[in-house]
């Protein structure tokens, strides 16, 4: 599969919703053996269709769709949702104690990727880079910063993040396991 039969798009229809779940689904950390996690990373949160049309509505939600299928997505999540995220409490949390170029994170307009995935077969393909610079076009003149957590453990998904653009800004450990709570910049990285 070439990147040319796959285009960029904001997720609109039932359909496409579907196709993230199902895309989230064969990628969860619960759904795939350990030694395919390390190699290929994992998600760690599972969304419903009620959420991520409520996602929709406050913001984009960034899809690479071939032919009829979703190949690859970035879900953009805003802070007036984090309620609707019980396990992402503690990222919150510690959002609240850092600070970034010497100011209180909270106090600088962000929004979360709220998770990313791309299927097996087109990976390599350039996918979330076109993704990540579509949702920096189109959401870069109301936020300063993409903020998102990675688990430590999840070196393919922190590698891919680097290449991109995001730095470790800080990491903690939320009881059960460490994550990297990793910044983007897009005053520095205007487009």
């Amino acid at each position: 599969m070439t990147s040319q039969n796959t285009h960029i798009k904001i997720a609109q229809s039932q359909a496409e919703f579907e196709g993230i779940l199902s895309l989230q689904e064969q990628n969860h950390i619960e759904n795939i053996p350990i030694l395919e996690k390390e190699i290929n990373g994992f998600v760690t949160l599972k969304h419903d269709f009620g959420v991520l049309k409520k996602m929709s509505s406050k913001a984009p939600q960034y899809i690479a769709i071939n032919g009829d299928n979703v190949v690859g997505y970035v879900l953009t999540l805003v802070r007036s949702l984090k309620s609707e995220f019980p396990l992402l409490k503690p990222m919150f949390q510690e959002f609240k104690d850092i600070t970034y170029k010497s100011f209180a994170l909270e106090n600088y307009s962000y929004v979360i990727s709220g998770q990313v995935c791309i299927d097996k077969d087109s990976r390599g393909l350039g996918l979330l880079s076109q993704m990540y610079q579509q949702m920096q076009v189109d959401l870069s003149t109301v936020y300063s910063l993409c903020l998102t957590e990675i688990a430590v453990t999840n070196k393919r998904s922190l590698k891919a993040h680097e290449k991109i653009g995001f730095r470790i800004l800080h990491t903690y450990f939320d009881g059960i396991q460490d994550w990297h709570i990793v910044v983007w910049d897009w005053e520095q990285n205007r487009v």
